[in-house]
């Protein structure tokens, strides 16, 4: 039976409106489920309903008669995908995708991360439900977000014209826009068969932070960069310890997010499906005007 109609939780987030976006063009029919009413602007194709992600016989009336839930529940509790999960279950729903976005948790040393314990846990309760034959998954991988990453300096910082090159940085790292992701979350709900229990793997472009520090300068001249070098390894020492004392501040979370979304080898998808799900790679002059377009939303950049 073909996915025609979805639930998306966290439609309001930024990647949310990105997959809900894709969606809408791709002619599926969305309800858009929320906490209040009012977060999601009304258009042809999408219904807004309120529920109580804390209550699981709610959750499942709210998603009868739905083949597919996607999750862009950034910051929701793994205790809160799970019961999301397990009322999509309840309710007969076929395919569910998680709010997984980002490194490749398949890699031993990333998937102990303290970082992501949650996505883990949301993950091994998916693939029982998968065994038990009652829910189906597909969780996707697309590494560093790259419009998101250059809008909120973590890959670097527009506006004081300053990069660091993770472990040197010549090595290629993948990146994905949000419209992607959310290209891709259709590729899935459009190949079911094909991305039934399994991690979906895309990027849109790989280059070195050498080349994307590159690309900045040309889409600035006249500005002067810092460009620093740190290691990944280092920074996520610095995290271990400063858990250790008991510090939970942003940038120790940030220190394990490095390791995984910088690591060479590991941060480069070579091996992805993004033939299978929809997702083009772009040129260099293609990033170069993705940079560029999303310079110009952030002040003070150019």
């Amino acid at each position: 039976m073909p996915i025609t109609k979805v639930a998306l939780a966290g439609a309001s987030g930024q990647v949310g409106a990105a997959v809900l976006t894709q969606l809408l063009a791709a002619g599926f029919q969305v309800t858009a489920l929320t906490r209040a009413a009012g977060r999601v602007q009304a258009r042809p194709g999408v219904t807004e309903v309120v529920v109580d992600f804390g209550d699981r016989a709610a959750l499942a009336a709210a998603l009868a008669g739905h083949h597919a839930v996607v999750a862009t529940t950034a910051g929701q509790s793994a205790e809160a995908q799970i019961l999301l999960a397990d009322a999509a279950a309840d309710a007969g729903v076929t395919r569910f995708v998680p709010s997984d976005f980002g490194s490749d948790l398949d890699d031993p040393e990333s998937r102990a991360l303290p970082v992501f314990a949650d996505k883990i846990k949301v993950r091994e309760h998916l693939a029982s439900l998968a065994a038990s034959g009652v829910l189906s998954y597909s969780a996707l991988v697309n590494n560093a977000f790259l419009d998101w990453g250059l809008q909120h300096k973590f890959l670097l910082d527009p506006v004081a014209h300053s990069a660091t090159l993770w472990d040197g940085g010549n090595d290629p790292i993948s990146f994905t826009s949000l419209p992607a992701v959310g290209r891709a979350v259709v590729g899935i709900l459009q190949h079911p068969d094909e991305t039934k229990n399994r991690v979906v793997r895309v990027q849109e472009v790989a280059v070195s932070f050498k080349e994307l520090v590159a690309v900045a300068k040309e889409v600035t001249p006249g500005k002067e960069w810092t460009v620093v070098e740190k290691s990944t390894q280092e920074a996520a020492a610095k995290s271990f310890e400063a858990l250790g004392k008991g510090i939970f501040e942003g940038w120790v979370w940030i220190g394990f997010i490095n390791r995984a979304a910088f690591r060479p080898g590991v941060s480069y998808l070579a091996e992805n499906d993004n033939e299978l799900v929809g997702v083009k790679e772009l040129s260099r002059e293609e990033l170069k005007a993705i940079v560029l377009e999303t310079f110009r939303g952030i002040p003070g950049a150019l």
